[in-house]
């Protein structure tokens, strides 16, 4: 037996709020304590609409209407904050005009100081750009636009910075994109002041969120990616990179001293950083001059309209900026309170493995453009291989290989193809992903990074020493169990990396004879009747797992281990 039907029009009344199991006249009493007392309302231009239900009672709507204390303030915007989560109390919020409530009392708060309640504020509006509906209606709201690009950014508290981070983030990464992208595209001085924050910050939540926005930013097409590259945003990801590598580097040569930097015990050596790694004070006086002409320039164009129209002198503040960054200098006139942005050079940034992924996300955004080719820049190919050899982190690990896909650098594939622990730590970066999807109900098609990585560099291998060639053959071989069950074009691709290989050795065996290989094996610690046992050896256990080996392949392992033979019996 089943239940009866729910009366006809009960499902379309329904109201959202219900899904958050609380009664909507307390939803609205929350809102009604965001308006500041009378007292409070002298900065607000136009009187505060006070939203209304036919839940809430007459004594409720008069106990509650004028009670907005600073802590009822926030109290109230804490629990909105969470409420804002659930799509249902999104809806139930914006149908009951908050979107026209938010941006007075932000105007409010900010022009009050009250940087905890515009924190909360941001917070609720980033939480409902999570909304489709909501982040829709919110759009179309340009105050809310202008109150967080002109007056939010421009604060220096990490705290509301990080929040005004996280919802410009999440709204130009939506459908209804444009109004923001305009109004960043409009005010480059906005693109310079995150970029400086960016490259300043000591506060992680910050710098995490200014990067996810800075990715955001750089994969919305070359327009807005040729602004923010002219102010300075591969220096931007390089830092957190270099920083990085500078510490794993560190901690592999000094274990100990890796020890005393994290008092949690942590073994690996290749661990990243999830605290500030201090370094030598290097402040000079030239720097310090730099600086203040880079806040000049920043105060000259916060004091202005920020519409964009002084586009050559925010390139000039950008330049000081980067110059004054490369110095290892920071702006100490925009240093907060409680230390959050760097005063002095003596201090870095702190980096974690999220970071560093956001820092490797822009440079794969960055290489993929043609214009702005990474390779360029002779030290980030070295970087990169240095973070793939050093870093166990499988996120990191996973971008940075997506990132040499992206560049196409010779050094790198060369650097694969012949350094058997290079190629490891590159196809280590398969786990779960094509290889392990080919008995789901959803294979993936598109081969991966990876696999397009190690094709181009499989024509390389055979330039790899003759002592390394068969420790990358059994690179290889390991992966090859797995490869044989994967997707079709996987499976095509994964072959075709094994066909290179087996013609590489096809190539190193053609070319060797006891007098041709003396040369050579001068450079190995093996002789040259080992070098061919164990390219042999590679090749017949590629053959063993399903491998096709060419005759001509072993006819020449044949004739070769018969010269060697005759040598060794001869001697």
């Amino acid at each position: 037996m089943s239940n009866p039907a729910p009366p006809p029009g009960f499902l379309a009344n329904e109201d959202p709020a219900e899904d958050t199991a609380l009664d909507p006249a307390f939803i609205l009493r929350l809102v009604r304590q965001l308006i500041p007392s009378n007292g409070q309302q002298k900065s607000c231009q136009q009187p505060l609409e006070l939203p209304t239900t036919q839940d809430a009672s007459p004594r409720d709507s008069l106990e509650e209407a004028h009670s907005g204390t600073p802590n009822q303030q926030e109290d109230a915007g804490c629990i909105l904050w969470d409420l804002s989560t659930s799509e249902g109390s999104a809806e139930f919020l914006i149908r009951h005009q908050l979107l026209e409530l938010l941006p007075l009392v932000l105007q409010d708060a900010l022009s009050s100081g009250k940087l905890r309640l515009v924190e909360i504020l941001i917070g609720v509006l980033g939480n409902l750009a999570c909304h489709t509906t909501a982040l829709q209606q919110l759009s179309q709201t340009p105050s809310i636009l202008q109150e967080v690009t002109r007056e939010v950014m421009w604060l220096e508290d990490p705290a509301c910075l990080s929040e005004a981070c996280r919802l410009v983030s999440t709204a130009i990464m939506a459908e209804s994109r444009t109004p923001w992208l305009q109004s960043l595209q409009e005010a480059p001085n906005v693109l310079l002041r995150l970029i400086w924050i960016v490259q300043n910050t000591l506060n992680e939540t910050l710098l995490q969120r200014g990067l996810n926005l800075l990715v955001a930013l750089a994969c919305q097409g070359s327009s807005i990616l040729d602004m923010l590259i002219s102010l300075g945003l591969l220096p931007t990801a390089l830092g957190p990179l270099r920083t990085l590598a500078a510490f794993l580097d560190q901690a592999s040569v000094s274990p100990s001293r890796q020890s005393g930097h994290d008092p949690g015990g942590r073994s690996s050596s290749a661990q990243v950083a999830s605290d500030q790694i201090p370094s030598k004070r290097q402040a000079s006086r030239a720097a310090q001059i730099n600086i203040t002409s880079m806040q000049q320039a920043l105060q000259q164009h916060t004091a202005s309209a920020h519409d964009g129209s002084h586009r050559e002198d925010m390139q000039g503040a950008a330049r000081l900026q980067q110059h004054a960054n490369h110095s290892e200098a920071s702006d100490p006139h925009l240093t907060a309170d409680d230390g959050e942005f760097a005063s002095e050079a003596s201090t870095q940034q702190p980096v974690t493995t999220a970071i560093a992924d956001s820092a490797l996300r822009i440079l794969e955004a960055v290489a993929i453009d043609a214009r702005h080719a990474v390779r360029r820049d002779l030290g980030v190919p070295q970087l990169l291989l240095q973070l793939l050899q050093s870093c166990d982190s499988p996120e990191v690990s996973e971008s940075v290989v997506a990132v040499m896909t992206a560049l196409e650098s010779e050094e790198i594939t060369a650097a694969i193809a012949q350094d058997p622990h290079m190629m490891r730590q590159v196809l280590s970066t398969l786990h779960c992903s094509q290889l392990d999807l080919a008995n789901t109900c959803c294979p993936v098609e598109e081969p991966s990074a990876t696999l397009q990585l190690v094709s181009v560099a499989a024509p390389r291998i055979a330039t790899a020493p003759a002592c390394k060639l068969a420790e990358v053959l059994n690179v290889l071989a390991d992966f090859v169990p797995r490869s044989l069950s994967a997707a079709n074009s996987t499976q095509h691709l994964w072959l075709s990396i094994v066909h290179q290989a087996m013609a590489s050795a096809h190539t190193w065996l053609a070319v060797q004879s006891p007098s041709a290989s003396a040369e050579d094996s001068a450079n190995c610690e093996e002789p040259f009747s080992h070098q061919h046992a164990s390219v042999e050896a590679a090749v017949k256990r590629l053959q063993s797992l399903g491998c096709s080996v060419p005759a001509e392949t072993t006819y020449l392992m044949n004739e070769l281990r018969y010269h060697s033979v005759t040598k060794a019996q001869s001697v």
